[in-house]
């Protein structure tokens, strides 16, 4: 296929700083947009690719950096586009170059522009292998890859679209196919397993001057536009995986209402049983009482379980909101910067009714789909406080009941000892009194011989003997004593 002239550039946008990195710092994966830039060495080998390193303020003696001139947005130490030296391929193919590094904010950015020195050999099929090399260039928020072409022959577009369309690892959309500066011009949403790439391809009809001068005029505005496309796209994804992710937070609490509810019933089925026993026999008594303390301890270990997962969830669920309010800002301000962008492209005869109408869905979709989202979450936020601090609360009244109901053991125990102790002293002490007026219970017999061991005495009845009498009357008076002290602790246990 003929082509008088033919060149693709690259526009590469990468988040280098998130919105929860700090502000004095850059992202872990800052600095693949420019390993991947460098990689490409591999399969065009510009000696410039190949030295990038030296040539960006962002490295210091090969180390990542992430510095900026701190001047304007240009990465280079010169401030100024690298010319890329002029490389033969294979079969004496020449491809000449410029790379423009700049950073944007928090983005960093590129544009490869790639140009052939024409001859028969650069066919369509090559240029497609170039095309296919870029687009696998790393940029986490995207790419746009603008393809003009002048052809010889312009019944030979529909061949150049196919091939496009043929690109390994794309899912195109429907072309759009406006006119512009005398231009035919497509334009594909192509999706890519690792980010959205932005396709254009431009054929040019004729004379080329105003085309070339009008890009070349409003290269910034368009360089942006692009930047904040892709950003609006990007944000657009990240607010509805944070969507899905507070919905999936949302319905673990919800499964954790039930089993809150249940434990709180399983307890009160088990005192309504417990109250109902009161004229069971003892046994059956024991057994309810042993079950329900088992249930207490369960229910107590159920919701300790629900309260330590709950504060990681609720920071969580609150922290998902949070980032859906950042990404509404952060559509806001770009699809602002969008409008703006746009509109002063338009006063230059830039005009395309779809980029338009991107900025129309953005305002009209995009932007109320995320308030949509912080309606549907911002009331979950209630409810998790409000089960957190029911089962907080519920569990602080189960501990000091269960204290409680310790120190109330605790507390019988000991009066159960002081009162056995008062017991057994005042049984002592009738003891000692009983054994201290036994020998005036007995008459004396001087002249009575008592030959023991031949007769059982002191244990003989006839008479009886003094010390019988004694051990007789200590334990008479004991027992007596140990009665009245039981009688009395009791009348005292009923009164208090």
């Amino acid at each position: 296929m003929a082509m008088k002239r033919f060149s693709v550039s690259l526009l590469a946008y990468h988040l280098y700083q998130h919105f929860d990195d700090d502000p004095d710092s850059y992202s872990s994966d800052a600095a693949q947009i420019w390993e991947s830039a460098i990689a490409l060495h591999s399969s065009l080998p510009f000696p410039e690719l190949k030295d990038l390193k030296d040539r960006l303020v962002c490295y210091e003696d090969g180390e990542f950096t992430g510095a900026d001139n701190g001047v304007n947005e240009w990465l280079t130490h010169k401030q100024e586009a690298i010319n890329l030296t002029t490389i033969d391929l294979d079969n004496s193919l020449a491809l000449k170059g410029i790379l423009q590094p700049f950073i944007l904010h928090d983005t960093y950015a590129y544009d490869l522009y790639l140009e052939p020195v024409l001859s028969p050999e650069w066919t369509l099929d090559r240029w497609i292998k170039i095309i296919s090399v870029l687009q696998e260039r790393t940029a986490s928020l995207g790419k746009t890859i603008w393809i003009d072409v002048q052809l010889e022959d312009n019944n030979k577009q529909a061949d150049v679209i196919e091939a496009i369309k043929l690109l390994p690892g794309f899912t195109f959309t429907d072309a759009k196919h406006p006119e512009l500066l005398d231009c035919d011009f497509f334009e594909w949403e192509a999706i890519a397993s690792n980010s959205s790439v932005h396709i254009i391809c431009t054929f040019q009809r004729g004379e080329t001057t105003n085309y070339i001068e009008t890009i070349g005029k409003n290269y910034n505005w368009l360089r942006d536009l692009f930047w904040y496309r892709h950003k609006i796209l990007y944000v657009d994804r990240l607010a509805k995986q944070a969507y899905r992710s507070g919905r999936k937070l949302y319905n673990e609490l919800e499964d954790k209402i039930p089993q809150f509810e249940a434990a709180m019933k399983r307890d009160r089925e088990a005192k309504l049983a417990l109250e109902a026993a009161i004229k069971c026999d003892l046994q059956t008594k024991l057994e309810l009482e042993a079950a329900v303390k088992r249930d207490r301890e369960t229910k107590l270990a159920e919701l300790e379980n629900l309260l330590s997962d709950l504060p990681q969830q609720f920071l969580d669920y609150n922290c998902t909101i949070r980032d859906l309010e950042a990404h509404y800002t952060t559509m806001s301000v770009n699809h602002s910067n969008y409008k703006l962008a746009f509109d002063r492209l338009s006063k230059s005869d830039f005009y395309l009714s779809h980029w338009h109408d991107f900025q129309t869905y953005t305002e009209s979709r995009r932007l109320p789909q995320i308030k949509t989202y912080l309606k549907y979450l911002q009331p979950g936020t209630d409810l998790f406080e409000q089960l957190k601090t029911t089962v907080l609360g519920t569990l602080e009244i189960e501990r000091q009941t269960l204290l409680r109901e310790l120190d109330k053991n605790e507390a019988d125990r000991d009066r159960a000892l002081q009162n056995t102790i008062a017991i057994v002293g005042v049984g002592l002490g009738s003891a000692a009194v009983g054994a201290t007026i036994s020998p005036y219970l007995v008459e004396e017999q001087p002249n009575r011989d008592f030959a023991f061991p031949f007769r059982l005495d002191p244990f003989a009845w006839n008479p009886i003997h003094p010390l019988t009498v004694a051990v007789l009357c200590s334990l008479g008076f004991g027992i007596l004593g140990l009665a009245i002290g039981w009688i009395f602790t009791k009348l005292i246990h009923t009164k208090t």
